[in-house]
């Protein structure tokens, strides 16, 4: 349980830091302001109760990734440039240890804030005035919670795999607007090629499931099928195992890069 000691150390750093105070604050502050809106909206008969969760949604697909990015792209790179690692593995520590025990650390801190933010979010809906639909608000919270462990774990493979906070930087933006942004566009970029140039037709039906291997669009779908129960553009089980598969492989491609190399 050696990364059990390690997460909790990551814990204590976070609180130490006032880095997990700032989440809190980031997330309640956010969903208070939307809430209010909301509340507007509602008392004037412009909004139904899922419209608070509707606009939380397209909230949380950029901010939780940025945040999720943000907290962990220097959680390992960091520590091992300034020597500090030299100093654990000399301790009952192994390497499997640093990499498990800082991706629960700094997975326990996004979750702890996120919730706090929805429980922010749900008590000034109420305090507007506003219906708060609880069980949608829930399956929000449980939704956005994957998404966000999903972009700890990529950038925790990024701060393990690489020998600079500086790479760690370029790679975690790159990897924000991969994902958020770009990887929208290759699966269509894929099949114009493969179509001689040319826009197929119809659109081929392994395109939506090639473009929800994207954990933002896959958390899209997930949102939409178990969140606004509304009929989704892939199968929802296979876009939730997409965002399961996230973070589960990618801290162990991440370990397996720092395994391989020199401290």
């Amino acid at each position: 349980m050696n990364w059990g000691l390690v997460a909790g150390k990551d814990v204590r750093d976070s609180i130490r830091s006032r880095q997990l105070y700032v989440l809190c604050v980031l997330f309640g502050v956010t969903g208070v302001a939307l809430a209010w809106t909301h509340a507007r909206q509602a008392g004037r008969g412009f909004a139904d109760p899922l419209d608070i969760v509707r606009v939380l949604l397209v909230v949380a697909t950029v901010l939780v990734p940025a945040t999720g990015l943000m907290l962990a792209h220097e959680a390992i790179v960091k520590p091992r440039t300034s020597g500090e690692y030299a100093l654990l593995l000399g301790l009952p520590h192994s390497r499997l240890d640093l990499v498990a025990g800082t991706y629960a650390g700094r997975v326990t801190t996004l979750t702890i804030s996120l919730v706090g933010g929805v429980v922010a979010t749900a008590a000034a809906t109420a305090l507007f005035g506003a219906t708060v639909p609880t069980v949608a608000l829930g399956e929000f919270a449980l939704a956005t919670a994957i998404l966000g462990v999903a972009y700890v774990a990529i950038g925790i493979a990024v701060s393990a795999s690489v020998r600079s906070t500086t790479w760690a930087a370029v790679c975690a933006f790159g990897a924000f607007m991969l994902f958020i942004f770009l990887w929208r566009l290759v699966p269509g970029g894929v099949a114009y090629l493969v179509h001689g140039f040319e826009v197929p037709p119809t659109e081929p039906s392994w395109l939506p499931y090639v473009r929800a291997l994207s954990p933002s669009v896959a958390y899209e779908q997930v949102a939409e099928a178990y969140v606004l129960e509304q009929g989704s553009v892939v199968e929802p089980l296979y876009a939730l195992a997409v965002l399961v598969c996230w973070t589960c492989f990618a801290p162990v491609v991440g370990y397996l890069r720092f395994k391989r190399s020199d401290l």
